[in-house]
């Protein structure tokens, strides 16, 4: 991480930049367009300059805390809420509608936690579950263990290998195909987690005999 940090970091200028006056040009273009197919081109280009700038973020964000310049700040978060909102957010891509997500969380509870850090780790969790699940609702529950709040996220998947449980959240570990996830999302998330001092793990059930 050390590594990619520093790479991170020295590259960000000079990508930076270029992307986000490719990103201007493309934008430009697709005003301009006098065809639809020169729309969707100009379409598809700032979508993927989005990416490479998310992408590095990203890098930034898991290697060195803090670079986002946010500033953690705790307080009192209603669960249910914050995950309406996420779910609210995924809707707006095409590919969850087809998912369900059921939120069962309590509506009374609440949480301490940075509200923009927390939506964000659920934003990333419902995301994989949306994308790792079979055909069937996400079901979100919430439970209150005096000492902390368990937030449970269920999805429909098949089951996970114990080498894989094992990898989850190793930065750049993914089980996708080549150029389809960078392996980054759960990573952050149990940053996030961890500067919010949350803690998450992933379960898989056991093969039946």
């Amino acid at each position: 991480l050390a590594s990619v940090g520093r790479l991170a970091a020295g590259v960000a200028h000079e990508i930076g930049n270029p992307v986000t006056g490719i990103a201007c040009v493309a934008q430009n273009l697709r005003e301009d367009a006098q065809s639809d197919e020169v729309e969707q081109a100009a379409s598809e280009i700032i979508k993927q300059t989005d990416r490479v700038s998310r992408t590095l973020s990203s890098l930034m964000q898991l290697t060195h805390p803090g670079s986002t310049n946010h500033e953690v700040q705790c307080g009192p978060c209603n669960v249910a809420d914050c995950i309406d909102e996420a779910i609210h957010l995924l809707r707006l891509d095409r590919r969850a509608h087809d998912c369900r997500f059921d939120n069962r969380a309590d509506r009374q509870l609440l949480a301490r936690a940075d509200a923009q850090l927390f939506l964000q780790a659920l934003l990333n969790l419902l995301d994989n579950a949306r994308a790792a699940g079979a055909p069937g609702p996400v079901i979100i529950e919430s439970r209150d263990d005096e000492e902390q709040i368990v937030l449970t996220i269920d999805n429909p998947c098949p089951r996970v290998a114990p080498a894989i449980l094992k990898k989850v959240f190793d930065p750049f570990f993914t089980t996708k195909d080549v150029g389809e996830g960078t392996g980054l999302g759960l990573s952050l998330v149990r940053r996030m987690l961890e500067e919010m001092d949350g803690t998450i793990e992933l379960s898989s059930p056991s093969p039946a005999f």
